[in-house]
């Protein structure tokens, strides 16, 4: 019998009693539940203990900080250490009269004038791996420094960072994401096992990889707080929360609610979204920490805030004040604003930079400056970079007034105040 369009063909088949009745072990499930709600339970009694109890109390001074060295400051600022604060020692030592910053036939040397004394670990380190002479050193060869070096030094930093971090905070957050990572995983196989969806199940297991990976990165977001500028640092929280909410929404979606009766997809998700939220809430510094960090971020905020006849008054008062602070607003990533500010103000010129021609090192300096900026990303490569900028901002900052007025201060107009900028 032939069927038409829009007819219906019915088919009675009798079944023996409890032919649709499957079999099924909730064991996985209940014990996956259970194992979440404890995770649940772990992270509110962690943030009830680790919970931030003190504020970080901006003390608003216009002084480098005592017992602290450029480096020190730089990681307490990001808890990171890369080759600015490592060459930011270059011009510390030079302000205390240990090294002597030279020009030479269009080149810029560094020479030792004494051995370091009650000197840090890590300044030996570097002053010991860079100085092999009395003889001075040309910037442009340090171009092949041992990047192992770089590491050594920044190891010997951190090794006392639980003076200034508490960083069971860190070990616990990335625990709680792999705990977390792991029942998404197992979760994932459990669902799809039974529904035979395996290309959905490597898909979702990506989305998971993708999403936890995401969230991996929230300290490194967190810790740069205090050195990005306040919309920089939102903007990059923000779109780290929308990407890894889609992956996990997207797992979501593909998942079968048949297969998973407790809807533990959906927790799972709710835990590292509450883990997201309240990670910034937890102690992160030590009281000695706190410390140093109100008193480097107050120092940021009054070179960004401060008048310039308020930092006129203080040179007059300090004449060395300028050089001795430098080294920290440039860790602090606030030198270009810095030098701006002292345009203009007479400065008294450091015995530790020797030039010919105050023409010819600005020449000398910006050019080395943009070939050294092209060189890699490796840690010792990027290190000369930075010593050579941080070497031709307070080489330009001393000389260049000569081409202007030369009343000994910087050049606000003219040649002067256009190649300051440049750096």
């Amino acid at each position: 019998m032939a069927l038409y369009y829009g007819e219906a063909l019915t088919i009675y088949q009798p079944l023996e009693q409890g032919y649709f009745n499957i079999s099924r072990s909730y064991t996985f499930d209940i014990v996956l539940l259970v194992l979440l709600f404890l995770l649940i339970i772990i992270l509110v009694v962690f943030f009830v203990k680790h919970r931030r109890k003190h504020d970080i109390i901006d003390v608003v001074e216009f002084k480098a900080p005592d017992g602290l060295t450029p480096t020190e400051a730089g990681y307490i600022i990001d808890k990171t250490i890369t080759g600015d604060d490592i060459s930011a020692l270059i011009v510390y030592w030079a302000s205390k009269g240990y090294v002597e910053i030279q020009e030479k036939e269009k080149k810029i040397y560094v020479k030792k004038l004494k051995d370091l004394e009650n000197a840090k670990e890590h300044e030996k380190l570097f002053f010991n791996a860079i100085f092999t002479s009395d003889q001075p050193i040309d910037t442009s060869a340090l171009k092949s420094f041992n990047p192992l070096f770089g590491q050594k030094i920044s190891n010997s930093v951190k090794k006392d960072g639980k003076k200034y971090f508490t960083p069971a905070v860190d070990r616990y957050y990335h625990m709680t994401l792999i705990a977390i990572f792991v029942a998404f995983v197992l979760t994932i196989i459990r669902i799809d096992l039974q529904s035979l969806n395996y290309l959905f199940m490597l898909l979702k297991i990506l989305l998971a990889v993708v999403g936890v990976a995401l969230l991996w990165r929230l300290p490194n977001i967190e810790k740069y707080k205090h050195k990005q500028k306040t919309g920089k640092f939102w903007t990059k929280k923000i779109i780290l929360l929308i990407l890894s909410l889609a992956c996990f929404i997207g797992i979501m979606l593909m998942s079968e609610a048949y297969c998973d009766p407790f809807l533990i997809r959906i927790f799972l998700p709710i835990v590292l979204i509450a883990l997201f939220f309240t990670y910034p809430y937890f102690e992160q510094y030590t009281q000695k920490g706190r410390e140093y960090l109100g008193r480097l971020r107050g120092l940021k905020q009054y070179i960004e805030v401060a008048e310039k006849d308020m930092m006129e008054a203080m040179v007059k008062e300090n004449p060395t004040l300028f050089y001795d602070v430098l080294p920290y607003a440039y860790v602090l990533g606030v030198s270009d604003v810095y030098m701006k500010k002292f345009e203009g103000i007479p400065l008294q010129s450091p015995t530790w930079i020797v030039a010919d021609n105050a023409l010819s090192l600005y020449m000398t300096i910006y050019l080395m400056n943009r070939s050294m900026a092209t060189l890699g990303v490796m840690v010792g490569r990027t290190m000369v970079s930075a010593i050579v900028k941080e070497v031709a901002k307070i080489a330009v900052a001393t000389t260049i007034s000569n081409i202007g007025d030369g009343d000994g201060g910087f050049s606000g107009g003219g040649a002067g105040g256009a190649g300051i900028r440049r750096f």
